[in-house]
Formats: structure tokens, sequence, C-alpha cells
């Protein structure tokens, strides 16, 4: 339509929803043929297997399934997988224990049999094979390895105890054994008996939130890394603050900026190992744990960790100098006090 055509106003019956074919035959007609394009007819062999499955999980419903969430980010799929669309497990936000969601339907399957006919077979996604999708997906994300729990059952996570445990790409953890089955006259049959794996829920979270602050740790540890270096600032993303506010949360850093404070202060550590025998030492620290060697002569001095005549009282500065002879001043003359004290005390025995 030109840009110049005017805009006729409305002028036929009132609308409704019931009357809209009426008062706009071109749309409504429109409309029609775009769904019938969207709608997939099945030959009767296919509505046949489809009915068939529909029944067969009506009869015996699977079981519900949870995802709990350690990590500090939503978790859910793209556009490119249909069968899991819409699935979305919420962020674990700075101190809160976990996020969790269940997944209480189950999914339908479809694929094209080889045969002539060129008919569908149908198959169950059930709620555990859909949160077993978010193992295989978030759990070897980045090489992060850990943050995401799924177990069979609709609870909430504090009412469970046990839960049977899944490996990395959402497949059930069992353990195998030789054993023997018998069939319908008797026989002995040699078999695989397998067991499923149980693992205490809560000591698997308080598992997983340890490495996911290990890691974390280290990433922001890196991110901290490329924030000094102005070239590199553009790769310290949202995500690493979020790691950084988890950290806080949980106590192991003090802040959150990247750049403000260095890594090895967050962790409680002096800037510099000791000269001597170069071990880590601790923040605030005036001599070394691992071989004695004197850091800060003034703080040990005043602690009345060495002597004035200490070698390394040599490094101090006029200004510490002078409050050391202040202090050592007073120090004698607590010395004279107490043995003049002493003195008197021996006399009157």
């Amino acid at each position: 339509m030109p840009a110049n055509t005017p805009v006729v106003p409305y002028q036929g019956p009132p609308a409704s929803p019931n009357t809209f074919a009426q008062a706009f035959p071109e749309i409504a007609t429109a409309i029609e043929g775009k769904a019938k394009r969207r709608v997939t007819y099945l030959d009767p062999l296919s509505l046949k297997r489809l009915d068939d499955l529909r029944r067969q999980m009506m009869s015996s419903p699977p079981p519900h399934a949870t995802v709990i969430n350690l990590l500090p980010w939503e978790l859910s799929f793209t556009s490119g997988m249909p069968l899991l669309r819409g699935l979305q497990v919420p962020a674990c936000h700075p101190g809160m224990p976990y996020a969790y969601y269940h997944v209480r339907s189950w999914r339908t399957e479809r694929t094209l049999m080889s045969d002539d006919e060129g008919s569908w077979s149908f198959s169950a996604i059930t709620p555990i094979m859909q949160a077993g999708q978010f193992v295989r997906e978030f759990l070897n994300k980045d090489n992060m390895g850990c943050g995401v729990i799924i177990y069979e059952g609709g609870q909430h996570p504090d009412k469970i105890k046990e839960v049977e445990t899944y490996d990395a790409q959402g497949n059930p953890t069992v353990t195998e054994k030789h054993g023997v089955m018998y069939d319908e006259e008797q026989r002995e049959i040699p078999s695989v008996i397998q067991t499923p794996v149980r693992a205490d829920l809560h000591k698997m979270i308080k598992q997983h939130r340890e490495r996911r602050n290990d890691i974390f740790f280290k990433r922001v540890e890196e991110a901290e890394g490329w924030y000094r270096v102005e070239k590199y600032r553009h790769q310290v993303t949202n995500n690493h603050h979020l790691m950084a506010d988890v950290l806080v949360s949980e106590g192991i850093i003090p802040v959150t900026p990247f750049g403000v404070v260095s890594s090895r202060i967050k962790q409680g550590l002096s800037e510099d190992n000791c000269s001597a025998c170069g071990q880590i030492v601790k923040a605030n620290a005036y001599h070394c744990e691992h071989c004695g060697n004197i850091i800060d002569p003034f703080k040990a001095y005043m602690d009345s960790f060495i002597k004035i005549d200490h070698a390394k009282m040599e490094k101090l500065t006029a200004e510490q100098w002078g409050e050391v002879g202040t202090e050592e001043t007073r120090r004698k003359k607590v010395r004279a006090a107490r043995a003049k004290a002493l003195k008197e005390a021996k006399e009157e025995e």
C-alpha cells in the first residue's frame, strides 16, 4: 500500500469472536489457510502407535523429577531443542542454599520409520530423562563439572535423604555383579544384576557447593588478572561478577569489584612470599611460620617477639626508632620496678 493512501475506517457489522469471519472475511480466510498448513496429519498406523503410547503412559504415569541448581544463573535450553523448550531452572542467587525445579510432565518424541509406508514411531521422554539433559548440558559446560544435581521424585529437597545418583551424561549410576536368573522351567541363566548407586542428597549438595566455590575462586582470580590489563578487560563478563557475589556471600572473599583488592589479599595472604624460604606468608604477619624469618621487625618488637638488639631492627625508619625508644624506656622502668619489688619481697622473708 502506498504511503499516501488514507486508512479507511471500518464500516461493517459489529465484530465479535463469533462474527469475526463475517466482519473481516479476507483476514479470516488467510488465518484459516495458515492454520491448515500447520496441522500435521498422521496415517492410521502412526496414529495408533501414538494412541497406544498415550494409554500406556496414562495407565502407569512416570514419577516426577527434580533439578537442583547451585549456579547463580538460570538454566534453560535454546529453541533448537524443542523437546526441552520451556524448561527453566531458576538461578541460585548469592546467599541461597540452592534453587530447584520440578519436572512433572512427560513429552513425546517421534521417529520416522524405515518402512515403505513412511509411518512414525513414538517414544516417551520421561521427567527424569528431561532432567538428565540438564546434567548433560550444564554439568560439563566450561568444564565446571558441578552445580547441577538431579533425582527422581517431586518432593522438596529438604524432605529427601537418599537419592539415586546420575553420571555426567544424565544416566543412572549403577554397580554390576554377576548373578543367576531362572526361566519358566527353573533353569539357571547367568546374568548381570545392576543395582542403582544411592547417596545422601545433602552431602552431595555440600560437595557440589565446595567444588563450585573452588572453581569460582579460580575463575574470579583469572578475571581479576584480565581486569588489570586494559586490553583484556572486556573478557570480564557478568558471570564473573555473579561468581564473585557468590564468593562474598560464602565468606571466601571480602569484596566483589575486580581490581580493588588483589587475589592474595582476598585469601588473607601477604602480597609477597617470605624472602628467606619463599613460602607463602599470611597478611599482617611479622614473622614467617616456616623458617622464623622476621618480616616486620617493628611489629615484632612491639609485640615483644624480638629484642631491641635484634639484627632486623636495622631496617626501622627514624620515626619507628622514636617509638621504639619510648617503648624501650617504658619497659626498662617496668623491669626495674619488678626487680625492686622482688628484692623487697626477699628481704622481708
